[in-house]
């Protein structure tokens, strides 16, 4: 499946370039944060839902920069309704946000609501796990950033074995929260143009459904 998507992104980058169209992601701002994390043994990645992937204790924030700078300083503890990672249901969209409401976070006056979380990659080098995130507080608005800002978290988790994994395993969290947003795309008028840009939305739209599957057969 690596291979599969590594082609189809090759692919999509190639037409994309072709069509000669610009689009900047401008960095909004990060908060990193350090403490630990606990994988959980009874974790089953055919059955996410049933257990927490781990959980999280004593995170601080060590760095805050752009919009977060103002209101996040460094030991600010990021306050959690749940130390609890949970995950979606195995086939659920990141678009239908099925964990909203379940894991809120808090730090600085801004709130920070996971609504879709994905584990992959090797067990012994450390899974990576990231979270979409719907962020409010501080006058913080989406909408306002070019096409919509967009947030997240990731960190990589504890390596293990999972064929030899019956204890939970603790080690250290290098957790990173972003903010950023598309500032839209230029293309020249040119109908050839236009057309090589139509077929490398179609390879992009095919990479993001390779990712999304990627990331379910990563549970199983």
């Amino acid at each position: 499946m690596r291979t599969l998507t590594f082609a189809v992104l090759l692919l999509s980058m190639l037409l994309a370039a072709t069509a000669k169209a610009e689009a900047t992601i401008v960095q909004l701002g990060e908060i990193d944060l350090t403490g630990t994390f606990t994988l959980n043994p009874l974790y089953n990645f055919n059955q996410p839902t049933t257990q927490p992937f781990g959980t999280f204790a004593n995170v601080t924030a060590v760095r805050a920069s752009g919009i977060f700078a103002p209101f996040v300083i460094s030991s600010d503890a990021l306050v959690m309704s749940t130390p609890n990672l949970l995950s979606p249901p195995l086939l659920a969209l990141s678009s239908d946000k099925p964990l909203a409401g379940q894991m809120p976070w808090s730090i600085g006056g801004f709130t920070i609501d996971t609504t879709w979380t994905s584990i992959t990659g090797a067990d012994f080098a450390g899974r990576n796990v990231l979270g979409l995130v719907d962020l409010a507080g501080n006058g913080f608005h989406p909408a306002d950033y070019g096409l919509g800002a967009f947030v997240f978290w990731d960190f990589t988790a504890p390596p293990y074995d999972i064929s030899n994994f019956h204890e939970p395993i603790t080690g250290p969290l290098n957790m990173n929260i972003a903010a950023a947003f598309d500032d839209g795309v230029h293309v020249p008028e040119d109908g050839s143009t236009l057309a090589f840009l139509a077929l490398g939305l179609i390879g992009t739209g095919i990479f993001r459904t390779a990712l999304a599957f990627s990331a379910k057969v990563g549970r199983t």
